[in-house]
């Protein structure tokens, strides 16, 4: 028998076998599983030979197996060595020989078990999002977490962290090991690093609760009491046949789809934000376009068809003589028609600073309206007495409420695409993701329109209490 302490970081553990070989890496299926990133799946191997010693074998790993400080890839080892895998420290605490059968096959499991018979549990889910679900456990690791390539039990539940905790099989039975988890693993109400667990016990994970039950080998893997409620939401949805599990620790062919990744959901907020601004800004341009269509002459300066105008065929001629009241009415009408170089300037400023508060109210920029209200106060003092002075003091005084009203577009947008993202996730069975946008719009956006309608959201779906989330 192998007895090994492992120790990686602040966690420590000790590892028994009674096999004649006993694997070390990173794949679960090896009698000593690690979850350091310089380990191989599998790394190296404890072996016993037939004189009664034990040496450690390199298995092709990727960086190297380590004994007593020195790389080696076969070498005998004994009480007190310490095997070094990336920042895992392994130290042999004891081995001997009276376990191990002749021949070199495995070791029997214990006697207290049926012969032929495999020890197990069964995990029964009571609450979570996972709830409904069964999962029996026969294999020698079993771990649970939250990323599905790297657990046997994958929970679809934010209160975990990717690799959360293990069940183990060791010579003394079944027991729940937390394996650095961000929110810890609670047995009966108590928070455990190492504990042996029995049928009657209850397991809190997250979000998730756990009952264990006693279950024997012919128990099938996985199966459903009730059906999850994202199948009521789907009713007539049809799903292609799972191909059949390689381990009896494998996840139930109807558990719901894995979860998008964060970085998903990231980017398809990002990209309703960026549609909805789309939106708003091709509207305010065609606005705009439509605004700035030349307008028809006014109908004084149109001459009747037929008649020329007045100058023209006149120019080139000499001047005639006219009596001089008729002078004086032709130079007195001309003001009146074109105005004084002076006031089309002024006009033509106070049209330059409208153009400023119209493009102002198109991109909805407050430095646009700062521009735009600075160059309206400067002319209106130049205006000061003039009949232009009105048009620049009522521009002036608009400014505020168009400021006001483009702030409430910017914040009815970004409301609209959170509402949009929890429909989303509400569609794509994800409730406890769109609650978060619900809530997150409820509290920066509690006066927008989507306001309402997040809340009636919010009240129809039924997520759990909310716990610690994981950095």
């Amino acid at each position: 028998m192998v007895r090994l302490v492992v120790t990686a970081g602040a966690e420590s553990r000790v590892v028994e076998s009674s096999d004649r070989v006993v694997t070390i890496g990173r794949g679960h299926e090896n009698a000593l599983q690690i979850h350091d990133e310089a380990g191989s799946r599998k790394h190296c191997a404890i072996e016993q030979l037939a004189d009664g010693s034990f040496k450690v074998s390199d298995l092709a790993s990727r960086n190297g197996t380590r004994l007593n400080g020195e790389a080696v890839r076969e070498k005998a080892i004994k009480v007190g060595d310490v095997i070094l895998i990336g920042t895992t420290k392994i130290v042999v605490e004891a081995l001997t020989t009276e376990a191990a059968p002749a021949g070199g096959a495995p070791q029997a499991m214990p006697a207290a078990q049926p012969e032929g018979a495999k020890p197990s549990l069964r995990l029964v889910f009571t609450a979570g999002p996972n709830k409904g679900q069964i999962h029996l456990v026969t294999e020698r690791v079993t771990s649970i977490g939250r990323r599905r390539r790297d657990n046997d039990i994958a929970l679809f539940d934010t209160g975990i962290s990717n690799r959360h905790a293990e069940i183990r099989l060791g010579p003394e039975g079944f027991v729940l090991a937390d394996v650095g988890s961000k929110n810890g693993t609670f047995l009966n109400g108590h928070r455990v690093q190492h504990s042996p667990i029995k049928p009657g016990d209850q397991v809190q994970i997250g979000h998730s609760t756990i009952e264990v039950q006693a279950a024997d080998a012919t128990t099938a893997p996985t199966t459903h009491i009730v059906s999850p409620p994202w199948e009521e939401l789907a009713p007539h949805a049809t799903r292609e046949p799972a191909p059949e599990p390689k381990s009896t620790a494998e996840v139930s062919p109807l558990a719901p789809p894995a979860p998008v990744p964060s970085r998903g959901r990231v980017l398809l907020l990002i990209g309703a934000i960026t549609i909805a601004a789309c939106i708003f800004a091709g509207i305010h341009i065609m606005r705009a376009i439509r605004s700035t269509k030349p307008k028809p002459p006014p109908e004084e300066n149109k001459q009747p068809d037929g008649e020329k105008s007045p100058d023209k065929g006149k120019a080139q001629l000499p001047p005639q003589p006219t009596t001089g009241t008729r002078v004086a009415t032709s130079t007195a009408a001309a003001p009146r028609k074109g105005g004084t170089p002076k006031e089309d300037e002024r006009k033509a400023e106070l049209d330059a600073a409208l153009d400023l508060v119209r493009r102002a109210d198109l991109t909805g920029e407050a430095a646009d309206f700062d521009a735009a209200q600075k160059a309206l106060e400067a002319l209106r003092a130049a205006l000061k007495g003039t009949a232009l002075e009105a048009d620049a003091a009522k521009a002036l005084a608009g400014l505020p409420a168009a400021r006001q009203a483009a702030a409430e577009r910017r914040r009815d947008a970004a409301a609209a695409a959170l509402l949009a993202a929890a429909k989303r996730c509400r569609d794509s069975r994800e409730p406890h993701l769109a609650a978060l946008h619900c809530r997150e719009l409820l509290g920066r956006f509690p006066d927008s329109p989507a306001a309402a309608e997040a809340k009636a959201l919010l009240n129809t779906l039924d997520a759990p209490a909310a716990l610690p989330k994981e950095k």
